[in-house]
């Protein structure tokens, strides 16, 4: 891997703001397409990806039902979100209006 040619051309590319959708030039692509192929071949190791289930499973069962929940978690959901609203006469429950 060319560690100093990527660290110019990352460098270079921010200065320039070469990401901006306005400033899309050749030169510019050129450097992105080399740095991203410089990651993609570097040996990184990055973090598993933070699975949210909205409204538990809801592809799979009712949204906001106990079942969708339970489903969300057995497919390793590690954060569930879900409505919780209070009635008139206080008891919570789950709805999304």
């Amino acid at each position: 891997m060319h560690d100093a040619p990527v660290a110019r051309v990352f460098k270079k590319m921010m200065t320039r703001k070469a990401f901006s959708p306005n400033l899309l030039t050749a030169e510019s692509l050129s450097a992105q397409l080399l740095l991203m192929n410089s990651l993609l071949q570097a040996d990184v190791k990055l973090p598993d990806p933070l699975v949210i289930a909205h409204r538990g499973a809801s592809a799979i069962a009712p949204e906001n039902t106990a079942s969708s929940i339970r489903e969300a978690i057995r497919l390793g959901a590690k954060v569930i979100e879900f409505d919780v609203r209070v009635t008139r006469d206080g008891e919570l429950v789950l709805f999304h209006d």
